[in-house]
Parts: C-alpha cells; structure tokens; sequence
C-alpha cells in the first residue's frame, strides 16, 4: 500500500513530462493544452452558475481538478460535471464549421482534440467526468455501498482494458506515451483504492 502511495505522488510529475516531451511537434502539446483548458473553463462557467463563486484548480495528471468554495448539492455538482464535455463538443462544432469555412488544418486538428477531450472525459475512471457524473446520479439516487463499490470495480476494469489497448499502440507505432502515462496512473489509484476497500 505505501509503494502504491509513493507512485501515486511521483506520477503526475511523470505525466507532465510525457506531455511536454512525447509529441513529434510542439503544436499537438499546445493544443491539446488549449483544449483542457476549455474543458476547464466549462466547468468554471457552470460552476459559478450554480453558485460556486470561486472554483480552486488544482493540478492532475489527467489535467485539473475544480473543487468549489463551498458545499453543493448532488444536482448542482452534476451541473458543474458535465460543463466541462458540453463545452468541448460546442468548441468542436464551432471549429468544424470554420474548417468547412476556411480549410485550416489547426481548426481540423483543434476540433478533433476537443472531441477526444470530451469523450475519454466521459469515460467510467476514476477522476475523470464520467465517473464523477455516474457517481453523483448513483448518490443521488441511492447511498448504495454495493453500486459504489460496482462503480469502482468497472474504472478498474475499464482503465486496465485502455492501458492494455494504449500499450498495444505504443509498441506498434512508438507513439502515445503520454496517453498510456495516463492510463497507468488511473491503474494505480483504482487498485489502491479497491487495496483500501479489501477487494483485494
């Protein structure tokens, strides 16, 4: 358990540095960079909608976490969840109609990455949107000790399957380092929370 504690605090440093160093140019960084930024500032945007007048970032290897200033109900924090996806499919729109409208390769390749941000966002891992989100409508419905404990078991499963699919792809094109950087730091914080919980 304490070398899981120990990987957990020295792996987002790794990350970033996967992130900086594992592109072949530095335009991809700087957009997918700008494209985690607007993920934020979805959250911002519907945060503060709900209330939360000051929203704290915090870094993450999967990019920034946002806590509010204060207490929120379930609903209003599934609100602030989903504002980050919906912000990325509305910059993905937007960038699609100026690529129609001009023909610039940076929108097509912007809007492909807001996409990709909103969607693996949404997947079922622990920290990221769509586990959140599962998890707040899962307390909102039900306090259920078994459907959480469900809901941690499926993030392991999920993120060992995209570690497994970012490996294949990392040895078959020598691309993607960062991704698979990713995928294993959410390993390792699903098996130290289920090593917490004794499955295991």
């Amino acid at each position: 358990m304490k070398l899981l504690r120990t990987a957990e605090k020295i792996l987002p440093l790794v990350f970033w540095v996967f992130l900086i160093f594992a592109f072949d140019t530095p335009r991809f960084a700087t957009l997918t960079v700008a494209a985690a930024l607007i993920h934020e500032a979805g959250h911002l945007l519907f945060g503060i909608s709900r209330g939360a007048i000051r929203l704290l970032p915090s870094p993450h290897p999967t990019g920034f976490r946002i806590k509010p200033d204060k207490l929120m109900s379930y609903k209003d924090e599934l609100i602030l969840l989903i504002g980050g996806p919906v912000l990325n499919f509305l910059a993905f729109f937007a960038l699609g109609f100026l690529y129609k409208a001009t023909g610039a390769a940076i929108a097509y390749d912007f809007a492909f990455l807001n996409l990709l941000t909103a969607i693996t966002n949404l997947f079922p891992i622990r920290s990221y949107d769509g586990y959140r989100i599962i998890e707040t409508a899962l307390l909102i419905k039900t306090d259920s000790e078994r459907a959480l404990g469900f809901l941690h078991a499926l993030s392991f499963f999920f993120t060992a399957v995209l570690l497994l699919i970012s490996l294949y792809f990392l040895l078959k094109i020598g691309e993607g380092y960062w991704i698979f950087a990713i995928f294993f730091y959410s390993l390792l914080v699903d098996l130290k929370k289920l090593c917490e919980d004794n499955v295991f």
